[in-house]
This record gives structure tokens, sequence and C-alpha cells, in this order.
């Protein structure tokens, strides 16, 4: 099976490339603005596996629509359907297709070329019809609104919306590109599943979102869902000069604390260092949990229960990592028992609250 990819430096283009050669499929042809149109010809008929990207959505004059979207959709209709050997082409269209726009009659043409050169022919068409799409690499005004977005938080851009409670229907990236996969497996007469999963928001909710994560210290729950695709790409739109940023070091006698990150439902992240000999902590939490690992160094965590008075302790060292946890209702502290610093990472179940720490002064002898 060979492979042809038109539009492979646009958005749609650089994504479903890149997921190929992290599938190890190398075996294409790449067709974009920088090619002949006897070029294109010339790979149409080499290729069997066919995936039309190549479109026009924001051209600086109207006419383009007709040029890239229209006449281009043409040539290659034309040129498949002289084919003699099975081909199947699997096309982005746009659910503007069904709108009386001149974006969307462009589409709704490119369409009807393919459908109507490939009757009565042996050659397999599919057409996604596609809406708002985002990810990684979107161009902010002109793929889609959470493009712009992202680019104007990041670059301390005032975002203006007009309707805040318009609702949109979205498509990740990456959730078209894995479906678009399925067709490199399929025999040539299957259809294929063209339904991609989408997410639903307003623009409200979006750009509220979005602008939540300037906030580099405190994270939502950016692990799944739409948060986890809109933080990818919010994260996409980063320049090099963007990917780190400094974080405040509280420095004593004892060594250091810094703190990571704040999350906004699973607690916080921090570390500490302790000079050798030193003991950190002595207090008890009434709701509040730990887990400690001791990164490098020698340590022995105390533990004394605030009503029993039951004692016992734990012997750590960053040559065998374990997690310790601190449990409500027990008073605990952490002594660097070695000769180097002894540095230790931490994980609370709740962000610090000055006016409410849940932490209480409890000597452990």
């Amino acid at each position: 099976m060979k492979i042809l990819i038109t539009g492979s430096s646009g958005f749609l283009g650089k994504n479903f490339i890149t997921h190929l050669r992290g599938r190890n499929v190398n075996d294409f042809e790449v067709f974009d603005r920088s090619h002949s149109l006897e070029f294109l010809k010339k790979s149409i008929q080499k290729c069997n596996l066919i995936f039309h990207f190549a479109a026009s959505n924001r051209p600086i004059k109207e006419s383009e629509f007709q040029e890239d979207n229209v006449e281009l959709s043409r040539i290659i209709a034309s040129e498949v359907a002289a084919k003699s050997d099975q081909t199947k082409v699997i096309i982005s269209s746009s659910i503007q297709a069904e709108l009386q726009n001149p974006y969307g009659r462009s589409k709704l043409m490119a369409e009807k070329h393919f459908q109507s050169e490939f009757l009565n022919t042996h050659h397999q068409l599919i057409i996604y019809r596609l809406k708002n799409i985002f990810g990684k690499w979107s161009k902010p005004n002109y793929n889609s609104v959470i493009a712009t977005f992202c680019h104007n938080v990041i670059n301390d851009i005032p975002i203006i919306i007009d309707d805040p409670d318009k609702i949109l229907n979205l498509i990740y990236i990456d959730d078209l590109v894995e479906n678009l996969m399925q067709h490199l497996d399929l025999d040539i007469e299957e259809q294929g599943n063209t339904d991609i999963y989408s997410y639903t928001a307003s623009l409200r909710d979006l750009a509220a979102t979005i602008q939540s994560f300037k906030n580099t210290n405190v994270i939502d729950r950016v692990g799944e869902g739409l948060t986890r695709a809109l933080y990818a790409t919010y994260l996409s739109h980063k320049s090099p000069e963007n990917f780190s940023y400094p974080l405040v070091a509280h420095d004593d006698e004892r060594g250091r604390f810094v703190e990571l990150l704040q999350t906004r439902a699973s607690g916080q992240f921090s570390f500490f260092t302790a000079k050798p000999g030193i003991t950190r902590g002595g207090h008890y939490h009434h709701s509040k949990s730990e887990k400690f690992i001791v990164l490098s160094g020698d340590a022995e965590f105390k533990f004394k229960h605030i009503i029993s008075k039951d004692s016992f302790s734990i012997t750590v060292s960053g040559s065998n990592p374990q997690v310790v946890e601190t449990i409500p209702g027990w008073a605990h502290d952490i002594t660097n028992t070695g000769n180097d610093e002894l540095i230790v990472a931490l994980w609370a179940n709740e962000i610090f609250d000055q006016k409410k720490p849940d932490t209480f002064y409890e000597e452990l002898l």
C-alpha cells in the first residue's frame, strides 16, 4: 500500500504525518503548495491510498476557495477515476458544506467532484465532514478559536468574545488522527467509522479554562477529557523562552523548602532539604495527609499517636526508594541521619491554607 497525503504542511497534515512516522509508516508521498500539479499527478498514479487534506479556509482572496478547494479536488478526482487499480480516497471536508457561505460552497463542490467522478468506478471515497479541530500546531486567527485563545493568553493579549454563550462542537486533533489511522488497515471495500469523539463547550468556558493555565503554580485536572486536550494545545503555543519558570525557595538554618505545584483537586507537590543532624516536622494533622519519598540521603521518620502516645520509627534511604505516609492523628518528624544533605519530595492531599493550616505542634522524643 502506497500512501499520498495532500496538504502535508498544514495543521492536519503535519499531525497525521507525525503519527504515521511514530508508527514506523514511512512509505508515503506528500503534496503541498511547493509541488507542481505534474508532481501531484505522478504521485496519484503511484498511490492507492490518498488522504486529501489540502484546502484553504481563510484565503486572502475569495477566488482561492475555487482554486485550492474546488479545482484541486477536481484534478485529484479525475486522475484517480482514470486509474485501473483500486484506490481509496479519504477527504477532509467541513460541516460548513451544509452552509451557504463561500468556504462551505467550495467544500460541497469538492465533495461533488469526487462523488461524480467515482460513480460507477471501483474506487472508494470516504468523506469526513469536520468541525472546529484544535490541537498542537494549529494557527491562531486561522485554524481555530482555541488556538487564538491560547496565543492571546500566553502573550497577554485580551480575549474578545462577541457571544460568550455560543456552544462549539470540537474535535481534538489526536482523536481525529487516531480515527484516520484505521484506514491503513481496512480492506478496500470497507467504509470504516468516520464518527470522531467530540467535545462540547461554550466560548465562555473555553476562555476561562485556557486563562486558568496562565497560573503555572496551580493546575487543573489536565489528565483527561477536554481539559487535557486544551492544556496540550495551550502548551504547544509556548515559545522556547517560556519552557521554564522560576520557583520561590524558602531557606533557613535547617535547609530549603520549595513548593513545586498546587493542583485544584489533588493537593500539592513540594520538596525540601535538611542538613546532617537536622530534624524537620514535629507536628500532627487532623485531616491532612502526606506522602514522602527520600530522593537522596538517609533519614529516620518518627511517629507518635497523639492520644495513646504509641510511637515507632522508620529508617529510609534514597538508595532504596519507598513512600512514607503521614496519618491524621499521628505526630511525625524526619531527621537527617546521614553525613550528606537530605533531599525529600513531598505530596500533600490538600493545598496549604495559611488561615487554616491543620498543622499542630507536638514534640517527638
